[in-house]
């Protein structure tokens, strides 16, 4: 299966059928798409953020706020939520964000960890990489401490 976000909402394509299925979100768009650990659910952030259940082919739950990227934890429990804060003028190009750990069945917020970093990489069992346009790579562990620094 493949996963696409984009304008208006969120598609799910079966390759062995070519089956397409639609959750249609009028008037937002999506950037950022993920499979749950599961793979019985995708979640999808942008001008807001939704999680799809495909078994039953609704959406589970859908949070009016916006996100930049999304992506789910290997634990099953969490769902990692990326947002870029808005550009104050003087960071030089890198804008300090945040991210929000959210409850994959529920969507609700877990933990927040500030300024991570600029873009998450990966989100595995119990670490989150992100990595900041000058090429340096650091793993937090769900709590934002910082476990290993890497300059490439």
């Amino acid at each position: 299966m493949i996963a696409t976000a984009g304008n208006d909402g969120v598609e799910l394509w079966s390759l062995a059928s070519g089956r397409l299925t639609k959750w249609p979100v009028r008037g937002h768009q999506f950037w950022s798409v993920a499979f749950g650990p599961d793979g019985k659910t995708i979640a999808a952030a942008g001008s807001s953020v939704l999680m799809c259940d495909i078994a039953r082919n609704k959406i589970g739950w859908w949070l009016k706020e916006s996100g930049y990227y999304v992506a789910a934890c290997g634990d099953g429990r969490h769902l990692v939520l990326g947002h870029q804060l808005p550009y104050t003028g003087g960071c030089w190009g890198y804008c300090p964000q945040k991210i929000e750990l959210l409850d994959f069945r529920t969507g609700q917020l877990v933990r927040t960890i500030s300024d991570p970093g600029e873009g998450l990489v990966a989100a595995s069992k119990r670490n989150l990489t992100v990595a900041d346009r000058a090429g340096r790579v650091r793993v937090l562990d769900e709590q934002g401490n910082l476990l290993r620094k890497v300059s490439l």
